[in-house]
């Protein structure tokens, strides 16, 4: 899945919570701290994407569905 942050800002990190972190395949950030970010338009403003995987029956839709108490795009 695409990543992306709500608003315009300065990157500084990307928080991954306990509860998806075990379930994180691949992490890959198209951004640096200190570089300005800008909330979703289109693909051009993507900062990175992030892939996972559950081996429980729909542990993996469970967590995208509630992407945001799981994943959070820290700006400054």
């Amino acid at each position: 899945m695409a990543l992306h942050a709500l608003r315009e800002g300065v990157f500084e990190h990307l928080e991954i919570s306990p509860a998806m972190q075990p379930c994180v395949v691949e992490v890959a950030l198209l951004v640096k701290p200190g570089d300005t970010v800008h909330p979703f338009r289109g693909a051009n403003d993507a900062i990175g994407h992030l892939i996972i995987h559950s081996s429980e029956t729909d542990g993996a839709g469970t967590l995208t569905r509630n992407m945001r108490k799981h994943v959070r795009v820290c700006l400054a």
